[in-house]
């Protein structure tokens, strides 16, 4: 049996701007898991501040495999 050759390709955009946002594209490769602890396969997806210890277990958003999302990011500032 022949082994799978995975094709690799760099995607680029050729402008940004705030209106544009950021994508990300991963891949799983759930033909490489085995079982986990969560029994599921995919990503788990984690926004907070620079300043913020990310508190992955309770605030996490999981994404599964084959799925696209969209999430809205503000900022504050406050006066100290």
């Amino acid at each position: 049996m022949k082994a799978q050759t995975r094709r690799t390709e760099i995607r680029r955009l050729n402008s940004a701007n705030y209106q544009r946002g950021l994508t990300v594209l991963l891949d799983a490769k759930s033909d490489d898991y085995f079982v986990t602890a969560d029994d599921f396969i995919g990503f788990k997806m984690l926004v907070h501040g620079p300043e913020a210890y990310p508190e992955v277990e309770g605030n996490a958003l999981a994404v599964g495999t084959g799925r696209e999302i969209f999430i809205s990011v503000s900022a504050s500032h406050t006066e100290g």
